[in-house]
């Protein structure tokens, strides 16, 4: 700097080297594979997915659906009750009232 008679680094050259010294980091740091389990039960025409991360859910679903032209509907507890009862005993679940345990 001093050859060139400045006095402070620009902003575009500390950009530039804060992306070098980033580059030069990254190739001493081995990549932290994500893993997500998919189990598709086809007979049942379920889908199961392990992850509680919206956006993981979000693009699971839009490569789902844009690689098998299939929608998803995310089961929810009451979904599951629903096709796991009875419709008797759908109907009681329906009455229920909520419980405080606090």
């Amino acid at each position: 700097m001093a050859e060139q008679g400045k006095q402070f680094i620009s902003r575009e050259r500390k950009k530039e080297l804060r992306e070098q010294v980033q580059q030069r980091l990254m190739r001493h740091f081995l990549p932290i594979p994500a893993i997500f389990d998919v189990i598709w039960a086809t007979d049942a025409g379920l889908v199961y997915f392990a992850s509680t991360q919206r956006k993981i859910l979000d693009m699971f679903e839009e490569y789902f659906v844009r690689s098998f032209e299939l929608p998803l509907e995310q089961l929810t507890p009451y979904g599951l009750a629903a096709m796991s009862l009875g419709e008797h005993e759908l109907n009681r679940l329906d009455t229920l009232e909520p419980t405080i345990f606090a």
